[in-house]
Order: C-alpha cells, then structure tokens, then sequence
C-alpha cells in the first residue's frame, strides 16, 4: 500500500489516494509523532520555529502538542477549545472555538473523511503533494499536505487573517502505548486561567 498511494499521487489521482489514506487510517486509535512548526504572520520578517511532540487521539478527539523548542508549553485542541499551558509564566490560556475550519482540517490528517474533504475543497496534485483549493465560503485560503508511503509528513494552511502554519512530522508511531493522562490537561494550583469566549 505504500507504493500504491505514492503511485497515485504521481499520476495525479489525489482523491483516491486520500481514500487510501482513509481506508489505513480507518482503525487507528492514536498516533504520535515529532513536529517542527513554521508559524508566520504578515507583520513577521521571519517564521517563529518551535518544536517538540504531538499525540492524537481518535475517541474522544484530541490533539496535544508538547513543545519543547524555543520554550516549554502544553497544547490542547479538541473540536471546541484550544488551551495553551505555559509553565514558565504559570499561564493558562483558553479559546473557545466554535465550529474552527483550522481545526477541523488539522484533524483531517489524522483522521482523513474524503467525502467531506471534496464537499469543501477541489483536490489536486503536485508530486507527492496535494492542494485543496477552497470552495466557495471556505475560511482556509491555502491548505497543503505532503503524503510519503501511507502517512501525512507535511501540513501547511493559511487562515483568513493570512497567517502561515506549516507542521513537519517525523518518528511517526501508529497506535503507540500513550498514557491516557497525557490527554487530560491538569494545571497546579495558583496558576492564572485566561478564557476567551467565541465572540457571536
């Protein structure tokens, strides 16, 4: 199957190797893997880089980022909040996100729904790379992955404030023994809760 869905990719075909992506994708529980993220924004000369490593989890859905590189701080992302954990400033930082395309998209590579994938964005190929070009009313203007073999290496969008997200993921494990805690954020006492509600 690895070379099937490189194959595919190659001869332009990107919506079937994103169902083949589905069909392996299909009984994984969680998966983990260590990510360089390229952020930039329009007021930016430079990209800020940091590093460090992810878990997903398919039931309940969730991504946690542990950063390491340039300073430590927890990530949590479900489909409703995104939580940031900084150790250093004993911050905690909440977002509530409603109905985030970023979100749902990011998730989309772990958990690839093809038909609704095409119901949001034509598909098309360039090597091992697939573009999604927004339909109409998408808030994503650029949304890019990288597929090698069977599995996403590369996760690049731009949302509608123009900021650039790139996510390079490496030592990529399936179904990998993770502690269920690791999905459960928990902050000592004292630290300073900032939450910031959707606004309507």
């Amino acid at each position: 199957m690895l070379a099937a869905t490189l194959a595919l990719l190659l001869q332009g075909d990107a919506e079937s190797a994103l169902r083949k992506l589905e069909e392996r994708a299909r009984p994984v529980r969680t998966v983990s893997a260590d990510f360089v993220q390229h952020r930039r924004t329009p007021l930016m000369k430079e990209p800020l880089k940091s590093s460090g490593t992810l878990h997903y989890r398919r039931d309940p859905e969730r991504l946690v980022f542990l950063f390491t590189s340039p300073r430590a701080s927890v990530v949590h992302l479900d489909r409703s909040w995104y939580r940031v954990y900084r150790p250093e400033a004993r911050q905690l930082e909440e977002f509530e996100l409603g109905d985030s395309e970023s979100a749902r998209w990011l998730f989309m590579a772990f958990h690839p729904r093809v038909d609704d994938v095409a119901k949001a964005f034509r598909l098309k190929t360039d090597g091992a790379d697939i573009a999604f070009e927004p339909r109409g009313g998408a808030v994503i203007k650029r949304l890019s992955m990288r597929v090698e073999g069977d599995v996403v290496r590369r996760i690049e969008y731009v949302d509608a404030d123009d900021e650039e997200v790139t996510f390079e993921l490496s030592s990529l494990a399936i179904d990998p023994k993770v502690a269920p805690e690791t999905f459960d954020l928990k902050v000592p006492d004292g630290v300073r809760v900032l939450r910031h509600r959707k606004k309507e």
